[in-house]
């Protein structure tokens, strides 16, 4: 055998080829059916209420004290001061809503709440005092927070 015949053997290179179809088109989209239509809109709708204002998230608030001041040098006349504690953030979400009766006057307004001091960083919870103007002498005072969920809470009775 010469030693062309012998490299020729050596080195004979295999090809394989195919054809090669390239498939860009792109299937034309699906339509959602109508039950997943909705539930889809359900599900988007209850999450961006959730997410906007959390009424499923509750901010509790433990009161202290409450006391009514029917003369005051320092407060307005008519004026309710409450003492509690609470998470730091929450009046910034949800305001206080103050309501109170009497025997014929009924008065709603937004509670001024304010630190009782400055908050620890290290705690969630501090101090707050929320002074509420009330009618006079009244004999139902309620607090009530602005969310979808609140329920009165009664804080004095008579």
């Amino acid at each position: 055998m010469s030693t062309a015949k012998r490299n020729q053997c050596m080195f004979s290179v295999h090809v394989i080829t195919f054809r090669f179809r390239a498939n860009f088109s792109v299937p034309p989209p699906r339509r959602i059916s109508r039950p997943n239509k909705w539930l889809l809109i359900i599900v988007l709708v209850t999450t961006s209420l959730v997410y906007i204002n959390r009424p499923l998230a509750r901010r509790h608030l433990v009161v202290i004290s409450s006391t009514y001041y029917n003369k005051s040098n320092s407060l307005q006349n008519n004026t309710v001061v409450i003492l509690f504690n609470s998470n730091r953030k929450w009046y910034i979400e949800r305001p206080l809503l103050c309501l109170s009766q009497n025997q014929t006057h009924e008065h709603t307004a937004l509670a001024h709440v304010q630190f009782a001091f400055d908050p620890i960083s290290i705690c969630s919870w501090t101090t707050f005092i929320a002074h509420c103007p009330t009618v006079e002498n009244p004999k139902v005072f309620e607090l009530t927070s602005t969310g979808l969920t609140s329920n009165p809470a009664d804080v004095s009775a008579s």
